[in-house]
């Protein structure tokens, strides 16, 4: 594979791993607020005239609709069928089963806002005067692979307007939301609080189906002592002593103390390599796929980029104060294992990618180094 080549594969997977974690962030802001929130249609319909407007005025008239038509495409919409008539002056657009919505789109009203929003914004912006949009009621007549079906009309006697957006509005509505959450559920804890993450929890995103995941758990805790008895031994009275009333306290002082000496990248993938070394002595005959998730039988040539996610909350669990750094000390640790596996370096990409939800994915990308 060339250079040129590799690069293109590249950018493809990170169009896609940007456009999964754009179309989760817009849902879960929108289920956020409140799916019975009117705020909401406006806050998609803002951002997307603002967006589109001066993009569109470079483009030619006669061809803005196609690009309407991309832009939900983009979103991970497909198929996403865009028809206008000169005669009728009107128009609809079918959309097809998303390839990245959590959901079924003919369903979920949040997801209906979020379309129709925004279409009203891409409308205006395309035709330069206000468009009424409506969904179609007979959804149980669309043909094949058509999920929902939405009509729009022109209004040519109408002065464009500029869309204003009431955040007084918007964050009233989401304190509305707070407030109903809170009346159904206790005072004393969060679900953040609540939640308690494993050393399963941090192994169990990379390993492969070919090994028993606790057994490398329990390897994997016993490496994180050791790991600290070598690199920061006055800590070890302390782990020693806590560790027995909570088992990732050892994991935690390693990130902690890793974070203090700037050293997390370095230590935890030399760690992760620890791991992968243990892993091929106790499965001497597994194949790479079935010691690292969802590679698949690709030649290990061809691996560029390597996606995993990740609970947020887990690393929450193990640093709240600074998810970055426990998401980073992960990250870390999974490109050290598959490394040492595929004999290939690689190296986490970025900082992980992370919803503000405790309870949605974070996304790691781990990148071959040049």
């Amino acid at each position: 594979m060339s250079s040129r080549e590799s690069s293109t594969l590249s950018d493809r997977l990170t169009d896609v791993r940007v456009k999964k974690f754009l179309a989760e962030s817009l849902l879960n802001s929108c289920r956020n607020l409140g799916e019975k929130s009117s705020v909401f249609y406006d806050f998609f319909y803002y951002i997307a005239f603002k967006t589109a407007e001066d993009i569109l005025k470079a483009v030619r008239k006669e061809e803005r609709l196609m690009q309407v038509r991309n832009f939900f495409r983009w979103l991970g919409f497909s198929p996403v069928e865009l028809e206008w008539s000169d005669v009728t002056k009107s128009g609809s657009i079918a959309f097809g089963t998303s390839r990245l919505w959590q959901g079924d789109v003919g369903q979920d009203k949040a997801i209906q806002t979020l379309i129709l929003g925004t279409a009203s914004g891409l409308l205006q912006a395309a035709f330069e005067m206000p468009v009424k949009i409506e969904p179609v009621t007979e959804q149980d007549t669309l043909p094949p692979r058509i999920e929902y079906l939405v009509r729009f009309y022109p209004d040519p006697t109408a002065s464009v307007t500029e869309p204003q957006l009431e955040l007084e509005n918007l964050f009233m509505a989401k304190k509305e939301v707070s407030e109903e959450k809170t009346a159904t559920r206790p005072l004393t804890a969060t679900s953040q609080q609540l939640y308690v993450a494993t050393a399963k929890d941090v192994i169990n995103p990379v390993v492969g189906p070919g090994v028993v995941v606790e057994d490398v758990t329990s390897i994997f805790m016993r490496l994180v002592f050791e790991y600290l008895q070598q690199t920061f031994p006055e800590s070890i009275d302390e782990v020693t002593e806590k560790s027995t009333s909570d088992m990732l306290y050892p994991l935690k002082v390693l990130i902690e103390k890793s974070a203090e000496k700037n050293q997390i990248k370095e230590l935890f993938t030399d760690l992760g390599k620890a791991l992968g070394r243990q892993v091929l002595s106790m499965y001497v005959s597994a194949k790479h796929h079935q010691l690292i998730r969802g590679i698949g039988l690709l030649p290990v040539h061809q691996l560029e980029d390597l996606i995993f996610y990740l609970p947020k909350r887990v690393c929450l669990s193990l640093d709240s104060e600074n998810t970055n750094t426990s998401c980073m000390s992960i990250g870390s640790l999974w490109a050290g294992y598959v490394s040492e596996i595929l004999k290939i370096e690689f190296e986490l990409a970025e900082e992980p990618l992370c919803p503000q939800e405790p309870d949605r994915l974070c996304l790691f990308t781990l990148k071959r180094k040049v």
